[in-house]
């Protein structure tokens, strides 16, 4: 009986089967790509200098990530070094552009004399020595470069709601007229 069943129904098999294969198939590409597509991409943030955008290196960054069909933070630490140096006048303006879908809720700017000279007065010491700038948090921020004049490593920190992103630059602070 078992025989006779199979054969019969030997011909009605092939057409469920792919059915159900390209329906499987389906549901696999439409699952993949319908949570990927609400993941927010990662953000870009540049310096912007006398009309001339700048590209950092991406640094340290916590954002949402797709593992295991599910959604978590990606969370990666970066410790970079800038190949490129942005020369600036001593009290120009500088822009912090951030691309992103939505302004950040917080943005800083860290700078670190490479000299390891203080930048506030105080004793030089092999320790970086910082200042902050808290930014507006706004999609096209500017600041002073109101300075020493040296070389400076400068992180810029942005955070959402959903995670926070650095990156990292090099500026060499000129007294006079910047190359």
């Amino acid at each position: 009986m078992l025989k006779r069943i199979y054969c019969s129904s030997k011909g009605n098999i092939f057409p469920i089967f792919l059915i159900m294969i390209l329906l499987g198939i389906s549901l696999t590409i439409s699952a993949n790509t319908g949570s990927s597509s609400e993941l927010p991409p990662l953000p870009v943030i540049r310096l912007v200098y006398n009309d001339k955008a700048y590209e950092g290196m991406q640094g340290s960054y916590c954002w949402p990530n797709e593992f295991d069909g599910g959604v978590a933070a990606k969370c990666v630490d970066m410790n970079v070094e800038p190949s490129e140096t942005i020369s600036v006048a001593k009290g120009d303006t500088l822009i912090v552009k951030v691309e992103a879908r939505e302004a950040p809720s917080r943005l800083t700017v860290n700078l670190s004399p490479e000299s390891g000279t203080p930048i506030d007065g105080g004793v030089t010491s092999d320790k970086p020595t910082y200042t902050v700038f808290k930014l507006a948090a706004v999609a096209e921020a500017p600041f002073t470069v109101d300075i020493p004049a040296d070389v400076y490593t400068v992180e810029i920190f942005g955070d959402w709601p959903k995670g926070d992103m650095s990156y990292t630059f090099r500026i060499a602070v000129l007294n006079g007229v910047a190359k």
